[in-house]
């Protein structure tokens, strides 16, 4: 009877080790996974961020060649000159506009 008892209750033991071993390993995986997620998460904040970045950039070299161009224009001679001055700045838009993905600004 002390034996089936002994038996038993390292039965009981080794169920509650090999129980307490899965636990472990299932808290580990459920750890890496948010971890891998977070992971995940702040890598395509700081990619959109630097896209952002990139797109103003863009956007203000766009709007200062555009105003050069207007400045150009303003102290052209003659009509001639302002029309020539205009269609070089829309051609340079329009040309960055398509590099950049923007097909209605390219098309307009």
């Amino acid at each position: 009877m002390t034996e089936l008892s002994e038996q038993s209750a390292a039965l009981v033991e080794q169920s509650v080790a090999d129980t307490a071993t899965r636990l472990t390993k299932a808290n580990k995986n459920a750890l890496d996974f948010l971890m891998g997620a977070q992971k995940a998460m702040l890598e395509e904040i700081v990619f959109a961020g630097n896209e952002m970045l990139e797109r103003t950039r863009t956007e203000t070299h766009l709007l200062s060649e555009f105003r050069l161009e207007n400045g150009r224009i303003a102290l052209g001679q003659g009509p001639e000159d302002g029309v020539r001055g205009m269609r070089t700045a829309s051609d340079r838009l329009s040309s960055a506009a398509t590099a950049i993905g923007c097909s209605s600004m390219a098309n307009g």
